[in-house]
């Protein structure tokens, strides 16, 4: 299993054994495959509803205005996810380290 894309909020993208793109995000405490194979991947990737939605540059922008720029190692996040209650709004904007957050056992809370 690989990485294969990450983006700003710590969306990862990684290619499984078998081959399925499997997408993993903390912010929503989910886990699936998107794609199947490479011709389903690249399909989805070049699609800009994917990209919009992969990007989340709207909400990247508003937690890097309120938190300033993240190096390469940190991400933006979801202090509490959604599902949980937490709402995409600035004031539950965090960074979090992504080896912290991928290895993380706290259930997607984050202080």
């Amino acid at each position: 299993m690989g990485i294969v894309a990450q983006n700003k909020f710590c969306n990862v993208i990684v290619r499984a054994a078998d081959g399925a793109f499997w997408r993993l995000c903390p912010e929503d405490l989910s886990c699936e495959v998107v794609a199947r194979d490479d011709v389903e991947f690249q399909r989805l990737w070049n699609s800009d509803e994917f990209q919009f939605d992969w990007q989340m540059n709207r909400l990247a922008q508003i937690a890097e205005a309120r938190l300033g720029p993240v190096e390469d190692d940190r991400c933006y996040c979801l202090k509490i996810p959604a599902p949980l209650g937490g709402a995409y709004d600035e004031s539950n904007f965090g960074t979090i380290s992504r080896q912290e957050l991928l290895d993380s056992e706290k259930c997607g809370i984050w202080s």
